[in-house]
């Protein structure tokens, strides 16, 4: 396994520069003092900012924000927000994603100025980017995109092109990434600089790289070392010098590749400590190629030092493989063996990682978006009390109406003049109010929305990271020509889930349902799915009934690490098969928790019923049963979980039930697989109806 680093990329970042002079921040000063308008002040103090450095210029920026709040002026805030951000990118990411947030909500709520929505926008992609979120700076850099080419914004749609082309790349979406390099090439680039051209070229040569097309990309590094010896910065040097010695470590040329490595270590001095351990690896592995194991071991150990000191797992992952390969090359076992399980220490909990970090988080924006609700509600209530003061005002005031009526002579006339000074104080006083209570919820608005929105995505990137741990529809093809898989969650997330996996000539195929549902349920199922896959790797389970037994027991430990009493786990139909093609055998499997498999042979009815004990912590613990039988060509098997069949609905609005669920399967099973998804789909919409789904739904169906 060789793990390489391709050369950090150049993301493009709208940050607002200027020069001012020590004379030109004095006459500044003058106007603030002698100036009494408000949008004055608020465009000087955004001015001195510009001329300041360090804590000068978030000290002027704030005064900026307060006079601009004061006033409401939604186009000063936009641009207050966004400078904001610029002084935290990219060292702080929480503060400068927060800030462009905001300048992204005013410009598009507030005044709807479509090139500066689509500057924010760009902004919050590469925010995302480097909190390597990669789906939600995709979506933002496409928003960006399209209005730069509504409004014929050439510049600025170049940019996004090239960005979104760097994103494609790191997804490994080549070609997806050529296509927008090609919609930049085709854009008017007249007005884009020498930087530019290099971190686009740059970008071409390494997609050309991941394809191993060696020799394109090489002839484009080439030219474009010579483009960054013009701009004379030693970053892109280093860029292009480290990116040519990798297309000579895959064109199998290591003394070439140890030539351009070692330059561009004389061009690193703005590296960080990450950076330094993957140019290390980089030259461990040339040094490796080349069978000069005593380099190669002392760049690793470089590599190790640099990469324990930013904790940048990814590159341990590939220095410790590199040590193994190192010292197995040179028969030195026992180290080898050391340096592999390091790696593969690592690699596990990268995985976990990934897995559980980002579901974790999600439950806490879920409460968020809970308490905005609330908030929702204590605003409606506000508006409803400030309506009832409105009306106990107009009845005051028709009551003193009608007692000035019954006062004579020159009282009546006194009255009459206090009375109507008295209700034009109130009145304008009531209007000046009434306005700062607008602007304050325009401004709780404009972030409820912000928020909201941030949570929508969220969501919806938990959802693609769950579908990463299902299996894909090739996988199902290429074990059973004919299935269909019915999936639909009951919120954006599931705890239903359902699992393929093949391990020496035995295919293992299970639907599971885990404790919850929504996110909750997402975080459990990413714990059950990974224990079924440890367990089939890890422990060589003899059966399907000890994969159970086994699964079981990593739950319970996994939920039983600290205090808490967490009794969750999950109810699974799993069978397990070795296809005997030649006599057209199939010895097949079945363990259960709760949840059973069923049969249709030549429209009879078969059942094979589960253990009624959940995986997960119970009061007795109990083996599971392994159940063994032998399908028949023609026989379609079903797995599923219980919530088709706990539905509401109908015209009494009770539970869809076992027993009609069974005689749905007995009507359809001949059809077509695809032809039978439809009717469990168009079944469960006739009898829901206007009722709400109250459980996820997971049914599978194959034929053998």
């Amino acid at each position: 396994m060789s793990l390489k680093k391709i050369i950090l990329f150049q993301l493009f970042l709208f940050c607002f520069s200027g020069v001012f002079s020590i004379g030109n921040v004095d006459s500044l000063r003058a106007v603030l003092n002698s100036t009494k308008s408000e949008t004055v002040k608020i465009d000087t103090y955004i001015e001195l900012s510009a001329a300041s450095e360090g804590e000068g210029k978030r000290r002027y920026l704030n005064q900026a924000l307060k006079w601009a709040r004061k006033i409401n002026d939604p186009v000063r805030l936009g641009d207050i927000y966004e400078k904001i951000g610029d002084l935290f990118y990219p060292f702080e990411l929480d503060s400068a994603s927060y800030y462009y947030q905001l300048s992204y909500d005013t410009y598009q709520y507030a005044f709807n100025n479509k090139e500066k929505v689509a500057k924010a926008l760009n902004n919050m992609g590469t925010i995302y980017w480097y909190k390597n979120k990669l789906s939600e700076a995709l979506e933002y850099y496409l928003k960006a995109l399209e209005i730069n080419k509504e409004i014929g914004n050439t510049k600025n749609y170049a940019i996004n092109c090239l960005n979104i082309a760097m994103l494609y790349n790191q997804l490994e979406e080549y070609n997806k990434a050529l296509t927008y390099l090609d919609k930049m090439e085709a854009a008017d680039l007249s007005e884009m600089d020498i930087k530019f051209m290099h971190a686009a070229m740059n970008t071409k040569g390494i997609i050309f790289y991941n394809l191993k097309r060696y020799d394109d990309a090489k002839l484009i590094h080439e030219n474009n070392l010579n483009r960054a010896f013009r701009i004379g910065e030693s970053y892109q040097i280093g860029m292009s010098l480290e990116n040519l010695g990798l297309v000579f470590i895959d064109l199998n040329q290591p003394d070439s590749a140890i030539y351009y490595l070692e330059r561009a270590l004389t061009y690193s001095q703005y590296r960080q400590d990450y950076e330094f351990a993957g140019l290390y690896n980089n030259i461990g592995e040339a040094n490796l190629k080349r069978q000069d194991y005593n380099e190669s071991q002392n760049s690793y150990q470089k590599a190790l030092e640099f990469g324990l000191k930013s904790d940048y797992k990814p590159w341990l992952l590939a220095t410790y493989k590199g040590l193994s390969d190192v010292n197995k090359a040179t028969k030195n076992y026992q180290q080898s063996v050391y340096f592999l399980e390091k790696f593969l220490e690592i690699k596990d909990s990268l995985l976990l990682e990934e897995k559980l970090s980002t579901l974790e988080e999600l439950e806490a924006k879920y409460q968020a978006k809970q308490n905005a609700a609330e908030i929702q509600l204590l605003k409606k209530n506000e508006e409803l009390g400030k309506i009832a003061l409105e009306k106990k005002a107009i009845t005051i005031e028709k009551q003193s109406q009608k007692q000035m009526f019954f006062t004579i002579g020159a009282i009546i006339l006194v009255l009459l003049v206090i009375v109507i000074l008295f209700a034009f104080l109130a009145k304008k006083k009531s209007n000046r109010l009434l306005e700062e209570q607008k602007a304050e919820i325009q401004a709780q608005h404009i972030l409820l929305m912000g928020k909201n929105n941030e949570i929508i995505h969220s969501l919806n990137y938990a959802k693609r990271l769950q579908a990463a741990i299902l299996p894909t529809q090739k996988s199902f093809e290429k074990h059973f020509d004919s299935h269909f898989v019915f999936y639909l969650p009951k919120s954006i997330v599931s705890g239903d889930f359902y699992w393929l996996e093949e391990n020496n000539g035995k295919i293992h195929l299970a639907v599971a349902d885990c404790t919850g549902h929504g996110v909750p349920g997402a975080l459990v199922s990413v714990v059950c799915s990974n224990a079924l896959t440890r367990v089939l790797y890890e422990d060589n389970p003899q059966n399907s009934a000890a994969i159970l037994d086994l699964s079981r027991d990593k739950i319970v430990n996994y939920f039983s690490r600290n205090e808490a009493n967490i009794n969750d786990g999950m109810d699974i139909a799993l069978i397990s098969f070795s296809p005997d093609i030649q006599n057209g055998e199939y010895k097949m499997e079945f363990a259960g928790a709760n949840n059973p498999l069923w049969i249709m042979r030549d429209g009879k009815f078969l059942e094979w019923k589960a253990d009624k004990q959940s995986l997960g912590k119970v009061w007795e613990k109990k083996t599971y049963t392994n159940h063994k039988f032998t399908a028949e060509k023609g026989d379609t098997l079903y797995l599923f979980s219980d919530g088709f069949q706990d539905q509401f609905g109908g015209e009494k609005g009770k539970k869809f039930k076992s027993a009609q669920l069974k005689e749905l399967l007995i009507s359809i099973h001949k059809k077509p697989m695809e032809q039978q998804k439809k009717s469990i789909q168009q079944a469960l919409e006739k009898w829901q109806g206007s009722l709400d789904q109250i459980d996820d739904i997971c049914v599978i169906g194959v034929r053998i």
